[in-house]
């Protein structure tokens, strides 16, 4: 799939992550996790990175890392000293990243290539470094991959945090947001729409609208994130033309979604990612083509571990900025 907006243009392809040919790029950042499908990258044969970033956040790995560091000194020509942190320290981890990009940058001598492995990449950092490449000019092209997972048996349950969530502006992504206007709301929703609902009851909002990942990666996790759902729609009273259906790895598709958006004059527009990464992903992009949109992420008190197992299927994104080209 194909979809341009202003001077940003994007190609998606999706296949077993063995057949995709995903190129040369300036600069890696990769996320290794207590989630196997962090390893999914690992299986791609066509990948050359020029420099190496991983982002580890503390405690939050088990014996995944060690095959991510293998790949990496293979791929990669030089393997930076990793990023670490705390994965509530979202700022300063955020301005390390955005000062590796310019280093990259300065080193380069021109507007970089970068690659983002998104699998196990927390929605804040991905629109960090969507933000920090196109919205500083640093970066000529941004490139992401994301594995697809099949998620463990919990009781039933797909629960991926825990505690309150903290509603948190993405720097980058502040938008036009004027106090005397009405609060318009596009919510990308997924498993867990009962912490959805019960945010969006504090907060009020003059109108809604819902993003809803469907279909999912499998007919269970369509049904699944339908009655996830279901009590939000129906509170809010959501019109049927305003619960927008895209496929949950399609993010080209949640860029036009969003894009397409009509908002009134005395609105903000402020989205709120709860989805999947990919349609975080397509929120960022729409968010950067439309200054006057706010992006929003839930910051959670604590992540719940989980299994998740790579699927050995992935889709890899590739957005351009046209502009310099």
């Amino acid at each position: 799939m194909d979809f341009k907006k202003a001077f940003l243009r994007g190609s998606s392809w999706y296949g077993n992550t063995k057949d995709l040919t995903l190129g040369t790029f300036d600069l890696g950042f990769f996320v290794p996790s207590w989630e196997e499908r962090c390893t999914s990258i690992t299986t791609v044969t066509d990948a050359v990175f020029g420099q190496a970033q991983m982002i580890k956040f503390d405690k939050s790995t088990e014996s995944y890392e060690h095959s991510l560091d293998e790949f990496l000194h293979r791929r990669s020509r030089n393997v930076l000293l990793q990023i670490s942190g705390s994965v509530s320290d979202l700022r300063p981890l955020g301005e390390r990243i955005l000062s590796s990009i310019r280093q990259t940058r300065t080193l380069k001598g021109q507007a970089l290539s970068v690659f983002v492995d998104i699998s196990c990449c927390p929605r804040y950092f991905l629109l960090y470094v969507l933000g920090a490449c196109f919205r500083t000019g640093l970066c000529k092209s941004v490139s992401l991959f994301y594995g697809e997972g099949e998620y463990g048996e919990n009781g039933g349950e797909f629960v991926f945090t825990e505690g309150d969530w903290e509603l948190v502006t993405v720097p980058f992504f502040e938008g036009e947001v004027d106090p005397g206007r009405r609060m318009y709301y596009l919510v990308s929703v997924g498993f867990e729409g009962r912490k959805a609902f019960r945010m969006m009851s504090k907060l009020e909002p003059d109108r809604i609208s819902v993003l809803l990942p469907y279909p999912g990666f499998n007919e269970r996790y369509s049904q699944q994130v339908v009655d996830e759902n279901a009590a939000l729609i129906q509170e809010f009273s959501v019109p049927e033309t305003q619960v927008i259906r895209v496929p949950a790895g399609d993010a080209l598709g949640a860029w036009e979604a969003t894009s397409a958006l009509q908002t009134n004059p005395d609105e903000n527009l402020s989205v709120i990612c709860l989805g999947p990464k990919p349609h975080s992903l397509g929120i960022g992009l729409a968010a950067i083509t439309n200054p006057r949109v706010q992006v929003l992420y839930c910051k959670p008190s604590m992540f719940h571990k989980r299994t998740v197992r790579p699927t050995g299927f992935a889709w890899f994104y590739q957005i351009t900025d046209l502009s310099a080209i």
